[in-house]
């Protein structure tokens, strides 16, 4: 399947990490690289790809009062505050509110393409093949 996204203009390593996420049956797979995006959008996937704001604008639930919340499950937690956050300080504010706990640096799109652009798809099999027999 991989091979198939990377005739498609997806670059080697983005093709492999796109095929684990639609054959591990993910929801959703979120991205800033608006290449990835621009190149998925015009492959039929089984996976929505989509950019991380975007998502959450159109993602926004609002729950019923009658929704029992179990909040022991972390990924319930985080839906449902960051649903609360976009809904009170809209996406944007919802974003910097997150962005105050970890800003990170630097453009990790650009260094992510600066390491992983000239890689073949053989090479990169070969490196999972050997990660697996170990």
């Amino acid at each position: 399947r991989a091979l198939v996204f990377q005739k498609h203009g997806i670059k080697v390593m983005d093709s492999l990490h796109l095929a684990v996420a639609e054959t591990s049956g993910v929801d959703v797979f979120l991205t800033t690289d608006d290449a990835f995006l621009r190149a998925a959008g015009r492959i039929k996937l089984t996976i929505t790809v989509a950019n991380p704001v975007t998502w959450i604008m159109g993602g926004v639930t609002k729950m019923k009062e009658s929704t029992a919340i179990d909040y022991r499950n972390p990924n319930v937690i985080r839906r449902l505050g960051i649903d609360i956050l976009t809904r009170e300080l809209g996406p944007i504010g919802m974003t910097y509110f997150i962005q105050q706990f970890d800003r990170g640096e630097g453009d990790y799109t650009k260094d992510r393409h600066a390491w992983l652009d000239d890689i073949t798809m053989e090479e990169a099999v070969r490196e999972i093949e050997e990660m697996q027999s170990k």
